[in-house]
């Protein structure tokens, strides 16, 4: 009876998984469907799917070979679908205190090959069954263009030119000679001002004669006689039309 238990335990950690790496912003999708087989046939059966079921996760990624030094680790705790299938981000787990660099991204993609290594925890005691190691291929490269913008270190400023003299500066161009300007006749010579003659002497005012009497109205003479009356002519003749 206890072996068959510790039989159940065994074939209950296989999981059939098939990886699905695509390139996200900051880490790697990875997709897989656990299998829980309770029979001792080999293969996968539906009915063995682990539906709704809780599981832990370990990724290592591995340098240069399959048995190659540890870069980086982390652990992931999820849940599988009603189809079996669980989805993780390799990048986004919980780093392990083992894992030599603390960042998924600062891995030195260029450098030499990575290698994945995928463990399965069913029952979340800490102990986990090794599904596979797989080489990393290209796509998860791309995430080294995340970094490939760091720039290097500035090199050193190079010494300043030697400053040339200054050159002479060229002779002015002669201006054009202006022509000479016609002369001027000269000022006749201004008389002399005659000497001022001396003032006359003022002459005495005249004496003011006498008012002469007003002399007496004369008498008013006597009004003419009236003229007579001349008689009126007769009428002319009315001329011929």
């Amino acid at each position: 009876m206890k072996k068959l238990y510790i039989s159940l335990i065994f074939v209950g950690l296989i999981v059939f998984a098939k990886s699905s790496f695509a390139q996200v912003i900051d880490g790697i999708t990875y997709q897989a469907v656990a299998i829980d087989d309770n029979s001792e046939n080999v293969g996968m059966n539906i009915s063995s799917v682990l539906k709704t079921s809780t599981l832990d996760v370990r990724f290592t990624i591995i340098m240069d070979n399959p048995n190659g030094a540890m870069l980086y680790q982390e652990t992931h705790t999820t849940s599988t679908d009603n189809y079996g299938m669980f989805s993780v981000v390799i990048g986004h787990g919980t780093v392990t205190s083992t894992s030599p660099n603390t960042s998924f991204l600062n891995l030195s993609w260029s450098l030499y090959k990575h290698f994945l290594k995928v463990e399965i925890d069913l029952k979340r005691d800490g102990n986990y069954k090794l599904m596979g190691i797989e080489q990393m291929q290209a796509v998860p490269y791309a995430l080294y263009a995340l970094n490939a913008g760091t720039p290097g270190t500035p090199g050193t400023t190079g010494s300043t030119g030697v400053t040339s003299s200054t050159g002479s500066t060229g002779t002015t161009g002669g201006g054009g000679s202006t022509g000479a300007t016609g002369a001027i006749g000269f000022t006749g010579t201004i008389g002399s001002t005659g000497s001022t003659g001396s003032t006359g002497s003022t002459g005495s005012t005249g004496s003011t004669s006498s008012t002469g009497s007003t002399g007496s109205t004369g008498s008013t003479g006597s009004t003419g006689s009236t003229g007579s009356t001349s008689n009126t002519g007769s009428t002319g003749s009315t001329g011929s039309t």
